[in-house]
C-alpha cells in the first residue's frame, strides 16, 4: 500500500482550550509519532 499523506494535522477550537494535535513519520519509517498539545484559552 502506498502512502498518500505523510503527515497530518488537527486543531479543537473550544471556549475553555484549544488542542493541536501532529502525526509525523517516526524516524525508522515504521510508525508515526503522535504529539498533542492543550492551550488554555483567555479574554483581552
Amino acid at each position: 500500500m502506498d502512502t498518500l499523506i505523510e503527515r497530518c494535522a488537527g486543531i479543537d477550537i473550544g471556549k475553555d482550550e484549544v488542542v493541536a494535535c501532529v502525526r509525523t513519520p517516526n524516524p525508522d519509517g515504521r510508525r508515526r509519532v503522535k504529539q498533542t498539545r492543550t492551550f488554555t484559552t483567555f479574554t483581552a
